[in-house]
């Protein structure tokens, strides 16, 4: 019997992470992180003294997406939804990762990993939607644990005509 299961385990590919082996078929990286948000309204020009401080994102869903190549339409994965917290935590297996809002599934760019920045408006009233991320983006996986992601939607409005 111990010579069968010595011989199914050699079948299957192992990965090692330190004393503890690990079949390849059950690899998975983990992400975990906490989204936020900032929000702004201010008529006239902007200062450097009127930014906020981001509050956490709470219920919020973003999609997994996975880059298989760099000049190619990333593949849609799956959703995941922020907590109360705005924290998330997600496992994949190794590869090219971003994340994209469900605005952008329908028209994805080639090698898009991370919600596409919006303006709407004009110069007397406009609103800009930005994203940003503390680590650079797409994302490469292997078999390890990236914590402390932090990702950050910016919405700000402006009156350039109101004093």
């Amino acid at each position: 019997m111990s010579r069968i299961v010595f011989l199914l385990l050699m079948l299957i590919p192992i990965v090692t992470i330190g004393n503890e082996i690990i079949p390849q078929h059950i690899r998975t990286s983990t992400l975990s992180g906490t989204l936020y948000s900032t929000h702004f309204y201010q008529g006239g020009a902007m200062t450097s003294d009127d930014f906020v401080q981001p509050l956490p994102l709470a219920n919020f869903q973003l999609w997994v997406v996975k880059l298989n190549e760099q000049d190619s339409i990333p593949e849609v994965l799956f959703s995941f939804t922020s907590d109360e917290n705005g924290k998330f935590r997600v496992q994949l297996p190794p590869g090219k990762y971003g994340f994209v809002t469900s605005e952008d599934i329908g028209n994805l760019e080639k090698g898009q990993c991370f919600p596409k920045n919006s303006q709407s408006g004009d110069l007397a009233e406009m609103t800009i939607l930005t994203w940003e991320c503390n680590m650079a983006l797409p994302l490469e996986l292997d078999v390890a644990w990236i914590e402390n992601i932090v990702i950050t939607y910016h919405s700000r409005s402006y009156c350039n005509l109101c004093p």
